[in-house]
């Protein structure tokens, strides 16, 4: 959307009914405002959002252009403008003929429509002019006259209906006018609205502001002298508008200005009142803005979240994504995220992370979609919600209570622990310089004078005991092995001797006497 509120006109078939003339000057008339539901213009209404945006409907004026032919006939015309010759700028011919009476409650009727179906209609009271637009009486003073009407309103969020994108939900809106235009089944009078049926298009429609505003001063004053001077009578009593008119002149006011009621009010009262809002003061100094209000946010988070929309080469849409601010904190903007393609339609809820400057009044999105669940629960569901979530958090605290307790009852100091801390490291020391000895001693007669023993016990301490151990034996292996060798050099040497001169005279020549004694 290129800004928070745009205005936009909807073709409805504007219904009055049960006339009643109230003096010269007003006719009142009931009219059937708009459907709820989907309509045929491809909008869609819910009582709900129609129920929110029901009280801007009070005193929004009726406005139109009424005509008259060459044959004397009166009849109303379109959004219709003329050429101001003076400053060459086009100005509404659109005039206002009546407003809507406030009503506390919106009031909803059905309506059987002439295909059989049957709809649940807005309804409200309007008075209109006629003793300014004497002609209006009679155009209008029939129960079975319909015109189109391009019921104006503005709205700030909408969305593609969730069950038939084809149409508009209209979600957040305010009524701004409702504007009768002609319907005839002479194409000639038949005045269509401007805007295509198929569609909701944005347009651009002003009436002359001063002269409007002129009329609708006029109007309001006139009415309110109606209804004073009937609240008078009941009471017996009449009060002096003109007094209160002079007053309002006396401020270039009219009652159209005011958002008080000066019926109930004496001239005194309303002296003092128009005194204090807007009689002569002291200029104050601008008022410096310290952080954004709450709409300039949301709209700068608006402008932020441009949708993402994809085309083929041909110029095709393929995919839309959309961005629909929930809420939002200092720290993220909650959204709906509504993504369609050709055959698909899919809705998450999550947030971003951003950032805003309050300087230049912009965001900026600074993180990825973080999807969340949207969860709807009834009063019973999230008060119980809301009880177990207290329930954890005075277990947490008690918990938190009960440890920072321990803390002070099992807390020192840091000199104790400092004193703990060397007295370890010494025992420590102790306990490892023993076991090395102890160790050392048991190979000292075996390698003792090896300088592999030797150079291993000034390097001790980069060892475990177990490895120290195991360096031992391998010393010890490899100097086992070095004195075998040795040994097994020594019996592989020859050895010679004479052997004793063999006696002639001895049987076997002497061996049984040398080797057996004999």
């Amino acid at each position: 959307m290129d800004s928070e509120k745009e205005k936009i006109s909807l073709l409805s078939n504007l219904k009055f009914s049960s006339f009643e003339k109230l003096n010269e000057n007003f006719l009142k008339a009931k009219a059937y405002v708009l459907a709820l539901g989907k309509n045929a213009n491809r909008s869609h209404f819910s009582k709900e959002n129609v129920d929110r945006a029901y009280p801007s409907l009070a005193y929004a004026p009726v406005i139109g252009h009424l005509m008259v032919d060459d044959n004397g006939v009166y009849h109303l015309g379109g959004h219709d403008y003329y050429l101001d010759m003076k400053d060459l700028k086009l100005k509404s011919q659109c005039v206002p003929f009546g407003v809507v009476v406030p009503s506390e409650t919106p009031v909803y009727e059905d309506v059987t429509e002439e295909n059989g179906n049957v709809s649940t209609y807005l309804t409200c009271e309007v008075i209109l002019w006629i003793s300014r637009y004497p002609e209006l009486a009679d155009a209008f003073y029939s129960d079975s006259v319909f015109t189109n009407q391009s019921m104006e309103i503005i709205y700030s969020n909408s969305t593609p209906l969730k069950d038939d994108p084809t149409y508009t939900d209209i979600i957040d809106f305010s009524f701004d006018a409702l504007c009768m235009l002609q319907k005839s089944d002479d194409d000639k009078f038949n005045v269509t609205p401007c805007f295509p049926s198929a569609s909701i298009v944005p347009i651009t429609y002003s009436i002359d502001k001063n002269e409007f505003s002129s009329l609708m001063g006029e109007l309001k004053e006139e009415l309110s002298l109606y209804f004073s001077k009937n609240n008078s009578d009941e009471k017996g009593g009449k009060v002096n508008l003109d007094e209160k008119l002079e007053i309002l002149q006396k401020f270039n006011k009219t009652i159209e200005d005011l958002d008080f009621s000066i019926d109930d009010m004496s001239v005194e009262e309303l002296s003092a009142k128009m005194e204090e809002l807007f009689g002569e003061k002291e200029p104050k100094a601008e008022p410096i803005a310290f952080s954004a209000t709450y709409k300039e946010k949301r709209q700068a988070l608006q402008n932020a979240l441009d949708p993402i929309v994809v085309k083929d080469a041909e110029g095709n849409y393929v995919e839309e994504t959309y961005f629909y601010i929930e809420d939002f904190s200092d720290e993220y903007v909650f959204v709906e995220k509504d993504h369609w393609t050709a055959n698909d339609y899919d809705c998450k809820y999550g947030r971003f992370a951003y950032t805003f400057d309050e300087a230049t009044r912009t965001a900026t999105i600074s993180s990825e979609f973080e999807e969340m669940v949207k969860v709807w629960l009834t009063l019973d569901e999230k008060a119980k919600v809301d009880e177990e979530r207290a329930s954890y958090e005075t277990k947490y605290s008690d918990l938190e209570k009960e440890f920072s307790d321990y803390k002070a009852e099992h807390s020192f100091l840091d000199s104790e622990f400092n004193v703990l801390k060397e007295y370890k490291e010494n025992k420590e020391v102790e306990e490892r310089k023993c076991a090395e000895d102890a160790l050392f001693a048991d190979y000292e007669e075996t390698i003792g004078e090896t300088e592999e023993f030797k150079s291993l016990k000034e390097k001790a301490s980069e060892f475990s005991l177990d490895a120290l151990k195991k360096e031992c034996l391998c010393i010890v292996g490899m100097y086992s092995m070095t004195n075998k060798t040795k040994e097994t050099n020594k019996s592989d040497s020859l050895k010679f001797s004479l052997e004793p001169e063999v006696s002639e005279d001895e049987p076997y020549g002497g061996l049984m006497k040398r080797y057996l004694g004999k």
